[in-house]
């Protein structure tokens, strides 16, 4: 048998089991069966399938067709341009929820640039405001925005019902590589941080302590195995890629041969039943906890209801369960000035934005996604 016969025969017998979208289903599992990437796989279109390739790809296509879902027979899922493994153990990462991702990273971006308010050199304030007035896209790190770091250069983020670890692991770098770009780009491209009169343009702050930013992620999630694949998939898509050496002293000379800025990101995650063991404040707080309301589980996509697992689905009577606990408690672990953000039902838009109001957030903004649907909400606490 060829390869696009086996392609073929696994499309029909997909279909026949009601998988919508049988035929991309049937490559991407090819593709996994055969180790061979798309372009290869096209090139050996009309080549004989191997036997042991083809029984390997029989089996993965009868576990299709019986709805297990793809993401957990290939043992992944894409996520903000990451990879994270998957198993029934944790939801699969869905495209929408990277609207909550793509929302904390902006937060995130924009509170830690607010860092460095404290800029020794006018000139230089007003020439970014300029570039950013003339329709760039850079960011101004020299806003006027109130620093929300520590006083240290430390910005706190916790992620709740963690799950595979991805908004968490997403947050952490996506936020550490916008503001080291974003100071890169207007410090030079060479990355180098520019000195003027013996002071660091970045800010008085890293001059006088000698320090560096370091965003530090908590991802808290109720069930032990999710926790344990969460850790896996935070040392597999970091690499330590922000762990850069710190310049010791300033540079009081002048020179730009060293870089006087540096920003790290780690991670840590626990088992915990929301914040119950969680301990110190956060600047900004994430949360995609079960919203699905309890006796509606049943009548969803047996992909969801036969393999997913409940403990991450079930929202209580009314899916209102977790929102009410997280408004209630989360004020306790925000830094004056810190966010939360959740996302959610459409139809849970309401109760949620008012809940919290209830509770003492302002700034409350809600976000849709793609389809137009309400589904990330957040709020400020002081």
């Amino acid at each position: 048998m060829k390869y696009s016969e086996a392609r073929r025969n696994a499309t029909d017998i997909l279909l026949g089991a009601g998988i919508e979208e049988a035929e991309v289903d049937a490559e991407y599992l090819l593709q996994h069966a055969s180790g061979l990437e798309r372009s290869e796989l096209f090139i050996r279109w009309n080549e004989e399938i191997p036997d042991d390739i083809e029984k390997k790809y029989a089996d993965l296509i009868e576990k299709r067709r019986s709805h297990e879902p793809l993401q957990y027979i290939i043992g992944n899922q894409d996520f903000m341009g990451y990879t994270f493994m998957v198993t029934p153990d944790v939801l699969i990462p869905r495209f929408d929820t990277e609207i909550l991702a793509e929302l904390a990273i902006k937060r995130a971006t924009e509170d830690i640039l607010g860092t460095f308010n404290k800029v020794s050199n006018p000139s230089i304030k007003d020439t970014f405001n300029e570039r950013k007035d003339s329709g760039s896209n850079d960011v101004n790190i020299y806003s006027d925005n109130s620093s929300k770091t520590d006083g240290h250069g430390l910005y706190k983020i916790l992620d709740l019902c963690t799950g595979s670890g991805c908004v968490a692991t997403s947050v952490g770098l996506g936020s550490a590589e916008r503001v080291d770009h974003a100071v890169r780009k207007q410090n030079g491209e060479n990355g180098n941080v520019s000195l003027s009169g013996g002071r660091c343009l970045i800010g008085e702050l890293y001059c006088k302590d000698r320090d560096r930013i370091k965003i530090d992620v908590t991802g808290a999630d109720i069930s032990p195995a999710a926790v344990a694949l969460a850790k896996k998939n935070w040392q597999f898509n970091s690499h330590d890629n922000y762990d850069q050496p710190r310049l010791d002293e300033c540079d009081l000379a002048g020179n730009n041969n060293e870089r006087a800025f540096n920003i790290s990101v780690e991670a840590g995650f626990v088992e915990s039943d929301l914040f119950g063991s969680i301990e110190g404040k956060f600047h900004l707080i994430t949360a995609n906890p079960p919203y699905i309301v309890r006796n509606e589980i049943e009548t969803l996509m047996p992909e969801i209801t036969e393999h997913e697992p409940h403990l991450a689905l079930d929202g209580g009577e009314d899916g209102m369960d977790f929102y009410r606990k997280i408004v209630r408690e989360a004020p306790a672990y925000l830094y004056p000035g810190g966010r939360l953000m959740m996302e959610f039902d459409d139809l849970e838009a309401e109760p949620v934005a008012e809940m919290m109001k209830i509770t003492g957030f302002t700034e409350i903004e809600i976000h849709r996604d793609l389809a137009g649907l309400r589904r990330v909400i957040e709020g400020t606490y002081q």
